[in-house]
């Protein structure tokens, strides 16, 4: 749901009774409702749904974990494209990499860079529900370097080659199968922190 609304005591008093029961979107009329910018973030709620729809089963696990943490982690699914590797969430997080590391394992979760190609594959997933992307359009989007390391990681992730995964699961069931890549402890990724960043 977005929120188009102008900046007016009664309208702005509504907004925020709305935004406590879990809106997220406001476009203020005349403010920041340039047509491309409007479209652009229209766009991106597709995307952000099926990320958030996985980000709710990790969240339960992120209790009594530092609030830098919790926002890394959160903003890595958000725009899963700004993280090249486990240095730049553990960047993020506030922390080192091995402080990153101890809080994932403590809290029963796959590893930071299990973490990073579940987010990457949630976005890859959204991306593919439109025809028009090419795998190879994807696979850039992503930071990925060439589509060979981004079958690669599919295959790891799912068994599956980019051009099965993209007509295979209801979000649902893709929902379940990155969730309990990550709700659990160990690194499922097989890939080296190098093929992560190639």
């Amino acid at each position: 749901m977005v929120i188009y609304t102008t900046l007016a005591a009664d309208s702005m008093q509504a907004t925020v009774m709305l935004a406590k029961l879990g809106v997220q979107h406001v476009v203020l009329r005349g403010f920041d409702d340039e047509p491309s910018r409007f479209r652009l973030m229209l766009d991106q709620l597709p995307a952000a749904r099926l990320s958030d729809s996985v980000l709710q089963h990790v969240l339960p696990y992120l209790h009594d974990v530092p609030a830098m943490f919790v926002r890394a982690v959160t903003r890595l699914f958000e725009a899963p494209q700004e993280f090249e590797d486990v240095e730049d969430l553990a960047r993020m997080a506030g922390m080192t990499r091995r402080s990153l590391d101890r809080w994932f394992e403590r809290r029963g979760l796959s590893s930071a860079r299990t973490m990073i190609l579940v987010a990457r594959l949630t976005r890859a997933k959204h991306y593919m529900g439109d025809p028009g992307f090419l795998l190879e359009d994807i696979a850039k989007k992503l930071g990925y370097s060439s589509i060979r390391v981004f079958a690669r990681q599919v295959r790891t992730a799912t068994g599956m080659t980019p051009s099965t995964m993209r007509s295979a699961f209801t979000r649902e069931e893709f929902t379940l199968r990155m969730a309990a890549l990550v709700c659990r402890p160990g690194d499922v990724s097989g890939e080296s922190e190098q093929a992560l960043n190639e």
